[in-house]
């Protein structure tokens, strides 16, 4: 297993492209933690904890569509 560092500045094009890694498996991201967004600032803050498993923590802006 491989990891890298990287860090992701706001640019829709390399987000698709991104996306599209995940989407075709060739990306695997792991995530550590997901927090609705009322909660941002638990969710900031979970990143200052030597306790936090590794991996993304992602803010759910809105559900998923169903199916």
């Amino acid at each position: 297993m491989k990891a890298y560092f990287f860090v992701v500045t706001p640019d829709r094009a390399a987000l698709t492209a991104l996306a599209q890694l995940i989407d075709d498996g060739l990306l695997r991201v792991t995530v550590a933690a997901v927090f609705p967004l009322a909660r941002g600032r638990d969710a900031f803050a979970s990143g200052a904890s030597f306790r936090r498993p590794p991996g993304k923590t992602l803010l759910l802006v809105a559900e998923p569509p169903a199916g």
